[in-house]
């Protein structure tokens, strides 16, 4: 019975697909062969067949591929630096983010005045940059998809802090 149920979602005579990863933001991430330089993604994988609706080009990596597959270790964060292409300077400041996860909005709070901030995707575009010249700013959450965003924030010292968060 569950093998008369089995519905291909994709099928490609020349393309190989390895890992797929649960990510926190719900939808599953499958890696390509070599040769492809994106992820697919399964949208909805709580639903059957179709409706589950895979993306075999869901997410482009800016020219880099997914090798043999994906990260099995991604959430034990002491194996991957996830913000190695952000420069951090280790600082003193207290930089807060709340709430965290986010549904509607979310505010940094700084100790310092805050100069910039810079809202990166999981791939590293940044989807969303502000100089807001004070010690807090709310930042309209609804304008991001779900998902983890990483957020680097420049204080008036030249100081970078980066953080995640979660929105919903």
């Amino acid at each position: 019975m569950i093998n008369n149920s089995r519905v291909n979602v994709f099928t490609s005579p020349s393309e190989f697909l390895f890992s797929m990863k649960l990510a926190p933001d719900g939808k599953i991430y499958v890696g390509h062969q070599v040769t492809n330089n994106y992820l697919g993604v399964i949208n909805y994988p709580d639903n059957s067949g179709m409706s589950c609706n895979y993306v075999n080009s869901g997410i482009y990596l800016n020219g880099k591929h997914s090798g043999w597959g994906l990260n099995n270790l991604m959430e034990y964060g002491y194996y991957c630096n996830l913000l190695t292409d952000i420069n951090e300077t280790p600082t003193q400041e207290s930089i807060s983010i709340y709430p965290n996860p986010a549904t509607f909005s979310f505010t940094i709070s700084s100790t310092n005045k805050i100069q910039s901030i810079k809202v990166f995707n999981v791939i590293g575009e940044v989807v969303y940059k502000s100089e807001p010249n004070n010690n807090q700013s709310t930042i309209n959450s609804n304008q991001f998809a779900k998902g983890i965003y990483f957020v680097q924030i420049t204080d008036e010292n030249k100081n970078v802090v980066n953080r995640k968060i979660l929105v919903q």
